[in-house]
């Protein structure tokens, strides 16, 4: 699995575009240092919601960069934990299951196969 950034580079912030001096129905999420927005949600009656999704959206490069801090954080400590163990076999499932995940999560935010 490669490490590349493929999407647009973080951080995220949530804005409103104004027409005719009035804001429009959408919410957009903009990306520092770049004057075309990463995306735009429409409300549709709807604005709870929408203000709901693009908190997440915004989130999502941090959201990225936690997870794939904590694949390694998780591999590190399955190490740590052989080292100090008396048993030559010992495995820790539930680690290995949140490490493989998060890998599999990161690859495909990233548009990648793993």
């Amino acid at each position: 699995m490669t490490t590349k950034t493929t999407h647009t580079p973080g951080p995220y912030r949530i804005g409103e575009y104004f027409m005719a001096g009035k804001p429009r129905e959408e919410i957009w999420i903009h990306s520092e240092g770049r004057t075309c927005p990463v995306c735009m949600i429409p409300s549709h009656n709807r604005r709870e919601q929408a203000e709901n999704d693009a908190d997440l959206i915004a989130a999502a490069p941090e959201l990225l960069e936690a997870l794939k801090n904590a694949a390694i954080a998780l591999r590190f400590y399955a190490a740590r934990m052989l080292e100090n163990s008396n048993k030559e076999e010992q495995t820790y499932p539930f680690g290995q299951y949140c490490e493989n995940k998060a890998r599999l999560i990161s690859a495909k935010a990233e548009g990648q196969t793993p």
